[in-house]
């Protein structure tokens, strides 16, 4: 485990300089400790290369949460950093409303940084709150898979945790400095200082599944927390080194068509089953426009009729999967396709799989390609998987005065589209270069930490 400190100093020597972070801070312990510390040892800005930036977003959820934003203002005043507060606006989702804030806050602090030119995004989220993760990853399913931690075929898919670098919605990176630090030391490190911080009574309401999981897990020791600081390092480990060989096993062996079919050759095969069936998992989600793998009974009884060498036809999570002597070969269902209006200078998603950006001024209307397949499209591809590739494309219709005027298409790779861990960076590149997409954006890190 790391004090306050310490886990600053270490995060602050990894970074490339100059850096202009951006704290997503709340008022509560482990955000005020986490900017705290970070102006202890960022210094001047001008000598050490390291501008400290502040957001808060007021979910409005609570009716004292605006006051509260305010006095975080007035901390921030105190250490001389510049503060915005971003109220989440609108109606708020009766169920999942957890889960809504969260993208709701990660939005809106991508839109923050964007505002003020940060580098980086930075959060207080603690070993503490990782432990409570996987404790709670682990009792909704032991056989789910997330695309940020999720440990695939061996152990419990909540095992890699939270990772320390996540890129959000392919723009920004957000750091986690403090998840070798515990939350009882950030809160001595603020007593120290006389300083205090905002207790959120939310935390506290045991109608939270994390408030019941946080109060099993009160009086947890240092050793046993140092325990499974340990066990996490170990999963991802694992994990990164499992997400790198699916890459290779990627970029051996496959090839995708107008990113919307793929073939993986027979030379597949010849790779360790948990890596095969995390490159399957992982293109099919891609395929399908979905943010999760596959559920785990049906890949498995799929995959295992792959790996008998038999010939099927199947489907799962909206992908067809063709096995014949020369391949596997995947393509989106041509069924439960969308249609829908694109406005001048929207950017809407279509079908979980393709960005649409409309330059036209005039709505638009995108829907399933129709007709027969162009010439050249999918050159040796079986025809069944061509024909659903085909009318699986989005096909945007403008109105004939603008014809000429240009709708931008661009793929997109769903379990990666909101949050990259880094762990995964390299099999997220890989799949890029086969839809053809540019290179991911790399994190803001010295050459030597990152390659570590």
């Amino acid at each position: 485990m790391l004090s306050p400190g310490e886990a600053i100093d270490l995060f602050l020597a990894s970074l490339k300089r100059p850096a202009r972070l951006l704290v997503a801070i709340s008022g509560g312990s482990d955000s005020t400790g986490l900017l705290t510390a970070l102006c202890e040892a960022g210094g001047d800005p001008d000598e050490s290369g390291i501008t400290i930036l502040a957001a808060t977003i007021d979910h409005q959820l609570r009716p004292e949460s605006a006051d509260e934003a305010l006095a975080v203002n007035l901390l921030c005043d105190q250490f001389s950093v510049e503060h915005r507060i971003q109220a989440w606006t609108g109606e708020k989702p009766e169920t999942g409303r957890a889960s809504a804030a969260r993208i709701a806050r990660y939005q809106l602090l991508c839109q923050i940084a964007e505002e003020l030119q940060a580098t980086a995004i930075v959060t207080g989220h603690t070993l503490d709150d990782q432990i409570e993760t996987i404790t709670m990853r682990q009792a909704r399913d032991p056989e789910r898979r997330e695309p940020e931690g999720t440990a695939p075929r061996e152990g419990r898919s909540g095992d890699a945790g939270m990772s320390s670098s996540v890129l959000i919605n392919g723009r920004f990176w957000l750091f986690r400095p403090f998840l070798k630090t515990r939350r009882n030391a950030i809160r001595d490190f603020l007593l120290r200082r006389g300083m205090g911080w905002i207790d959120d009574p939310s935390n506290t309401d045991e109608r939270s599944e994390r408030v019941r999981v946080r109060l099993a897990l009160a009086g947890l020791s240092d050793a046993k927390a140092d325990a499974w600081g340990t066990a996490v390092d170990l999963a991802q480990n694992r994990r990164r080194s499992v997400s790198e060989a699916a890459a290779g096993l990627l970029r051996q062996s496959a090839t995708v068509w107008q990113a919307s079919a793929a073939r993986l050759d027979a030379r597949a095969l010849s790779a360790p089953p948990e890596v095969l069936f995390y490159a399957i998992g992982t293109l099919i989600a891609v395929l399908g426009g979905r943010e999760h793998l596959p559920a785990s009974e049906p890949f498995d009884r799929i995959m295992s009729r792959y790996l008998r060498g038999e010939s099927f036809r199947e489907t799962l999570g909206r992908v067809l999967l063709y096995n014949k002597d020369d391949g596997l070969y995947l393509a989106r269902e041509s069924r439960d396709l969308p249609e829908m209006q694109v406005s001048m200078w929207q950017r809407e998603l279509w079908d979980g799989r393709f960005e649409i950006v409309s330059h036209v001024p005039a709505a638009c209307t995108v829907m399933p390609e129709q007709g027969d397949v162009a010439t050249g499209s999918y050159p040796d591809v079986p025809t069944l998987i061509a024909r659903a590739a085909w009318r699986s494309l989005p096909h945007v219709i403008v109105p004939q005065e603008f014809k000429d005027v240009q709708v931008q298409i661009t793929p997109v790779l769903a379990p990666f589209r909101q949050f990259l861990a880094d762990f995964d960076l390299g099999l997220a590149d890989c799949l890029a270069q086969l839809m053809g997409l540019t290179t991911i954006p790399r994190p803001p890190l010295n050459d030597l930490i990152r390659k570590t």
